[in-house]
């Protein structure tokens, strides 16, 4: 099957973290695939992260996974076998919507993740690398972020309010970052600073819980007006 919408996460756990709503309400629909770029072997076993992502897969018909084995820490976006890796994917699931991290977040290998994502959106759809899989061009490309976005940027609000509770039972399968092991940021601080940002984007568009997307690639058309607001 081709997939719908391919999103690129720098760890196990970040895509799930800011745009699980976002996941679990389209998966009802159509075929996800999460490509995990590391298994965040740095602040955890990376073994443990994987298969808590693949325990994910298993419980959700249309969400799958897969794994780029690039070395925490290490993301690159100019180094090219990376770039190689992320063109090739495309090409192959031919996804209709890409949605990767933002360079607002802080965390390096977000930032590399989404230089390294833009870069590969747009060779997908050219002459470079190619081989057996045709070149893909990607209509929509969209970025998520742990960041509230400012409000110059082209800001889609996704009201996730009838499904922000099973949102925090996706990230609760991830035990070995967020409910194992000694106080850190991460199970002290991240998961209540996403649920706060979640509450705050609901209340810029008026529902009890929203995520936020910026887009990057593409035109939003509409033939009735009203349709975007259902």
């Amino acid at each position: 099957m081709m997939t719908s919408i391919m999103i690129f996460s720098p760890h196990p756990d970040d895509a799930e973290l800011c745009i699980g709503g976002f996941i679990l309400e389209h998966s009802k629909k159509y075929r996800i695939t999460i490509v995990n770029l590391t298994d965040g072997d740095y602040s955890h076993n990376g073994d443990d992260r994987r298969r808590e992502s693949l325990k994910i897969q298993k419980q959700y018909m249309n969400i799958k996974y897969c794994f780029l084995g690039i070395k925490d820490f290490s993301i690159n976006h100019l180094d090219e076998n990376q770039l190689k890796k992320v063109i090739l994917l495309i090409r192959k699931l031919k996804p209709s919507i890409i949605i990767s991290p933002s360079e607002y977040d802080i965390h390096p290998d977000h930032k590399e993740t989404s230089k390294l994502i833009k870069r590969g959106v747009y060779a997908a759809g050219t002459n470079i690398y190619r081989g057996n899989d045709d070149k893909h061009h990607c209509k929509y490309h969209f970025q998520y972020s742990q960041e509230l976005f400012p409000k110059n940027e082209k800001i889609v609000y996704f009201d996730t309010t009838e499904v922000h509770s099973k949102k925090m039972d996706l990230l609760n399968n991830y035990k070995s970052q967020f409910c194992e092991g000694e106080r850190t940021y991460l199970n002290s601080y991240l998961l209540n600073k996403i649920d706060t940002k979640d509450q705050l984007c609901g209340a810029l568009v008026s529902t009890e819980f929203a995520e936020q997307l910026i887009l990057i690639e593409g035109e939003l058309i509409f033939d009735n007006i009203f349709k975007a607001f259902n």
